[in-house]
């Protein structure tokens, strides 16, 4: 019984640990209502025709091996009108400069305005970067829409409104009152994720945006805005390609492999070295799966004789 009880306690003293650890805390968040009484902050041409076309470019990319989504259902729009290209942690080697460039500019706007990026954060991280294309009918009609769980959402103009495209304003809702935001080609939108924000509907034409939440969490790669910020990408992904096609062995920990391999290539490597390796115990020492195993054994009861360095 003794053995048993301290067998219990330690167990329960490891999943103690596990949740204390930063990368197991949930994200300090502010509330709604907080939000509601900040401000957006404008950045005038932000970005240049030249850096535009980098940003069309690189979405094409991503969509040529990812493909588009029709996210009408989310925004509550009509079908076929709001298609987005999940471009994500890949903003990161597609973009480099322009990924430096919209943090440097949230974390002056923060500095002055919220102060939520705070030295008591762990691990800051765009939650997701989107590339939305919207079309007639498109818009986000819920005065309440806000950006749950994430911290700053940037909001880029690619388009030029009144020659691409008609209506799409960008509206914040004020002491109950809709108060319309001047965005213009190039800008750069940058306000609390949790604060109340919509678009009307797009009247004419093709309104192009990129649109980027920073969060307390790690990067994501899958083609989705996740909502898990710590340890393995858990998302359900899409059959994929050909060269990502990996052996019956390690096809079970695909996701975590997709999350952390920053190319095809390394990927691939990864895939090659885990196959070579052969036993569940060595592939799981990679990465980020081996936290998500050691809990999943906390949690199922299983883990009793799991070594404390092993976290």
């Amino acid at each position: 019984m003794a053995m048993a009880m301290l067998s219990l306690t330690s167990a329960i003293a490891l999943l103690n640990g596990v949740q204390q650890s930063r990368l197991m805390r949930q994200p300090r968040l502010d509330s709604v209502t907080e939000a509601q009484r900040t401000a957006v902050v404008r950045v005038p041409g932000f970005l240049d025709e030249e850096a535009i076309h980098r940003v069309d470019a690189a979405a094409a990319l991503v969509a040529a091996s990812a493909g588009e989504q029709d996210i009408h259902r989310r925004q509550g729009a009509p079908a076929g009108s709001w298609s987005t290209v999940f471009i994500n942690a890949r903003l990161s080697t597609l973009l480099p400069t322009l990924h430096d460039a919209l943090f440097a500019a949230a974390r002056q706007a923060d500095t002055q305005m919220w102060k939520l990026l705070d030295e008591e954060r762990s691990d800051l991280a765009f939650r997701c970067v989107e590339y939305h294309a919207v079309t007639p009918g498109g818009g986000i009609p819920m005065a309440k829409h806000h950006d749950w769980g994430s911290l700053l959402t940037l909001d880029v103009m690619l388009s030029d409104p009144g020659t691409d495209f008609e209506g799409g304003a960008f509206q914040t809702l004020e002491d109950g009152t809709q108060q319309t935001h001047r965005f213009e080609r190039g800008d750069l939108l940058i306000f609390h994720s949790h604060k109340y924000h919509s678009v009307q509907p797009v009247t004419a034409g093709r309104r192009r945006v990129l649109v980027s939440e920073i969060w307390e969490g790690l990067p994501r790669r899958c083609a989705r805005r996740c909502d898990t910020p710590w340890g393995p990408c858990v998302c359900n992904f899409a059959p994929p390609p050909a060269n990502y096609a990996l052996p019956a062995k390690t096809t079970k920990i695909k996701p975590c492999l997709r999350l952390m391999a920053l190319s095809d290539a390394v990927l691939q490597d990864m895939c090659v070295k885990l196959e070579q390796e052969g036993s569940d115990e060595q592939r799981c020492t990679v990465g980020s799966h081996r936290m998500w195993k050691r809990c999943q054994a906390l949690i199922s009861g299983t883990g009793v004789g799991i070594r404390k360095q092993e976290y």
